[in-house]
Parts: structure tokens; C-alpha cells; sequence
């Protein structure tokens, strides 16, 4: 899939959260899709899912 323009919103239509709403304490709360594409190698997406959460 490529990069959408800058700027550009997701169309979110469709998507919903079963789950009890959680209060933010730092001003945000953020959820990341992170869906591997086809003959992914796990070890590269494991070390890419744990460099976004220190980031975070």
C-alpha cells in the first residue's frame, strides 16, 4: 500500500472498539495497526514493533 499524501486523514468507517474506554494521564492515547505483509520475517517484525513502543 503506498504512503498516503501529507496531511491526508485515514478513513476509520467500519472500525470499532468492543473494549471499556481508557482515561489518557499524559494527553494522549495513541493505537497502532501494524499488519505484516506477505513472507514477513517475524524476528523483523518483532524488532520493529519493539523500536516503536520505546519510541513511544
Amino acid at each position: 500500500m503506498p504512503p498516503a499524501p501529507p496531511g491526508s486523514r485515514p478513513d476509520l468507517s467500519g472500525l470499532s472498539c468492543h473494549f471499556e474506554e481508557i482515561p489518557e494521564t499524559r494527553g494522549l492515547i495513541l493505537s497502532l495497526l501494524v499488519m505484516p505483509v506477505p513472507d514477513y520475517i517475524r524476528s523483523d517484525v518483532n524488532a520493529a514493533i519493539e523500536a516503536i513502543v520505546r519510541l513511544a
